[in-house]
């Protein structure tokens, strides 16, 4: 009987902590300082090629969403464990330079 209550309660704390590792976040934004949202997908399981970096490489979720507007951007927005984010922009006509 007590290994029941131990599994039992085991599962209550799993099932409330998916809130605290999964990701909260279910879109992109749709418009932000003159970017419109043009189309999104959503990338789950995060593919190999994606986990390329250190940064992306404990990636859980990760959605792609392309933007037009003064020029045409690509975001891919990578969730990781514990509400983090790690963002990437591309933009053929940015300027390279760090500022």
């Amino acid at each position: 009987m007590r290994r029941l209550w131990i599994v039992l309660i085991a599962g209550v704390v799993i099932e409330l902590s998916r809130g605290y590792f999964t990701p909260r976040l279910e879109a992109l934004p749709a418009a932000s300082d003159g970017w419109t949202l043009v189309a999104q997908t959503t990338l789950d399981p995060v593919p190999a090629e994606l986990r390329t970096s250190p940064e992306t490489s404990r990636a859980v979720k990760a959605w792609r969403g392309t933007y037009s507007g003064t020029s045409p951007m690509t975001i891919t927005l990578y969730a990781m464990q514990k509400a983090r984010y790690f963002r990437v922009a591309v933009s053929p006509g940015a300027d390279q330079t760090i500022c």
